[in-house]
């Protein structure tokens, strides 16, 4: 997690706030926030700008200068700083030629009302970024707790967390498909309102831990559905998982490892929400991984053709992966990744040849759709957990 040019205009300080160039230039990390109000001063500043530095300034210095803007802003770029946030009062000095020098470079010029004053916009970005540090130390966390096989450690991890959790939990983890989408910190903070609950970024997406006590189960489905519609209405392209309900607190990793699944887990066919319960052989899979069974299921399956594509430069995997997930239907795998769907049978024999099962249909596709469940199984606990 970095916070980004973008972020910052999110926060209400910035509402009213343009972008006056550089608009591509969004994405831009933003480490560190000062005030830039004086010429550059190359030996000088070769040394005090960093990658990141976000500045405001009054363009005074620069008014009348032309060309010393130029230099400025293209020494500013050359350091890899996010942006230059200018005030208001001098604004009508930053001229077309500027900004479309800026939107070349992709290097953002903001500007904000000179009424504002430079120590809120730094106390602001600076909240910002420690939010943001607050985000990444939760995330470790969950992913110690999930580590972690001590009862007293994962204990002490949920209390650290969330010490008002209540005795039972469901998770939800959501991420969405359009990658150019940000969580909202209002969306975050109205989860947050409830203090027995926990919500935070979590590996390109959001996790959400509701707890509770003794409840029936539709008052469960209600207070589960009461967030679904949260994420309907406030998150683009969800995609959702869902774990079980009701439970324990202790076993929260359970929780966290089923939500997280069910979310990528989900097919090409798949609703954008998907409920643990209704993943069949996965959840079975799951919770058998770590057996000796399991992985020489895995170990025979897919390590060979991971293999293979390893050694001939090929991508038997992707195809198969795609050709399970559109059931075995060569035509749609072919549209799905955009091969011919020549290309797609000669691949999927391929796979039967290295497995031995040329001769063995109803064998290959048990073993395949099994190999694959577990790839995803394992490929997630190795980036997530």
């Amino acid at each position: 997690m970095s916070i980004t040019v973008k972020d910052v205009l999110q926060l209400d300080l910035f509402r009213n706030t343009k972008v006056l160039a550089g608009k591509d230039g969004l994405n831009r990390i933003v480490n560190r926030v000062s005030v830039f109000d004086c010429p550059i001063q190359i030996e000088r500043d070769l040394i005090v700008l960093k990658e990141g530095d976000f500045f405001v300034s009054n363009f005074y210095f620069w008014k009348d200068d032309y060309d010393e803007a130029i230099f400025a802003i293209d020494f500013l770029n050359s350091r890899k700083c996010s942006c230059l946030c200018i005030t208001s009062e001098y604004l009508e000095y930053f001229s077309e030629e500027m900004a479309e020098h800026c939107n070349k470079i992709n290097f953002p010029i903001l500007t904000i009302d000179y009424s504002v004053s430079y120590g809120d916009i730094m106390k602001s970005v600076y909240l910002l970024m420690v939010e943001d540090q607050r985000n990444i130390i939760h995330e470790m966390q969950l992913i110690n707790l999930i580590k972690t096989k001590d009862t007293l450690e994962i204990n002490k991890i949920i209390n650290e967390i969330n010490p008002h959790f209540l005795g039972y939990v469901t998770t939800i983890y959501c991420y969405s498909n359009d990658p150019n989408f940000k969580f909202s910190k209002h969306f975050r903070n109205t989860v947050n309102e409830s203090k027995q609950n926990f919500c935070i970024p979590y590996k390109n997406g959001i996790i959400i831990i509701l707890s509770y006590n003794n409840m029936t189960d539709s008052k469960i489905t209600s207070y589960v559905n009461y967030y679904l519609e949260l994420i309907k209405s406030n998150i683009k392209d969800y995609i959702v998982g869902i774990s079980n309900n009701s439970i324990n607190l202790i076993d929260i990793q359970e929780s966290i490892s089923q939500a997280v699944l069910s979310c990528t887990s989900r097919t090409i066919k798949s609703d954008s929400i998907v409920f643990y319960g209704n993943l069949g052989s996965f959840s079975l899979l799951l919770s058998f991984k770590d057996t000796t069974v399991i992985k020489s299921i895995y170990n025979n399956t897919i390590v060979p053709i991971i293999q293979y594509d390893k050694n001939h430069n090929k991508d038997l995997l992707h195809t198969l992966i795609s050709f399970v997930e559109c059931c075995g239907d060569y035509k749609k795998t072919a549209q799905h990744i955009y091969q011919h769907e020549n290309t797609v049978r000669y691949r999927v024999l391929k796979v039967k040849s290295l497995l031995g099962l040329e001769d063995s249909t109803i064998e290959f596709y048990e073993r395949i759709s099994l190999g694959v469940k577990l790839h995803k199984i394992y490929k997630q606990m190795n980036s997530s957990f």
